[in-house]
């Protein structure tokens, strides 16, 4: 897609804004993130959305939460998810992500993006069941 830029920056210099960033895009409220990085999205140099995510291992990002604002939902989101992804991958050969098994829409905008199941996760304090999705860098060396 033209005309996006994706910006990294630490969680902490972005600490203070970080529970407004959330909340314009999520109405629920997850305290106990705490990402590594916040990857925030620009499209026609407006805001839209953010991706956060923490680090996993020196290989590995683990995103915790992404969206977008409601102008830029359904099949924009698509797009601009990608380019996150591609954005991500110049620094981490793999993310890994959960998503809630109900929510349908978004597991469809991760497989699209090139994620692919890897298992599924049910958290002992509540009911809830997670499919757990990994996208590894494509290699362009093959050979």
């Amino acid at each position: 897609m033209k005309d996006i830029k994706v910006a990294k920056v630490f969680y902490s210099d972005v600490s203070d804004l970080y529970p407004e960033i959330y909340s314009e895009i999520f109405e629920h409220v997850d305290i106990k993130q705490l990402p590594s990085y916040v990857y925030l999205v620009w499209y026609k140099a407006k805001y839209v959305g953010f991706m956060s995510a923490y680090l996993h291992n020196t290989d590995e990002v683990y995103l915790q939460y992404a969206g977008f604002n409601d102008e830029h939902k359904g099949f924009m989101a698509v797009g601009l998810f990608k380019e996150i992804i591609e954005n991500v991958h110049k620094d981490y050969k793999g993310i890994i992500c959960r998503i809630e098994n109900t929510n349908i829409s978004a597991l469809k905008v991760a497989m699209n993006a090139g994620f692919i199941i890897m298992g599924i996760r049910c958290l002992s304090q509540s009911s809830q069941i997670f499919v757990e999705l990994i996208k590894i860098k494509e290699d362009n060396n093959n050979g």
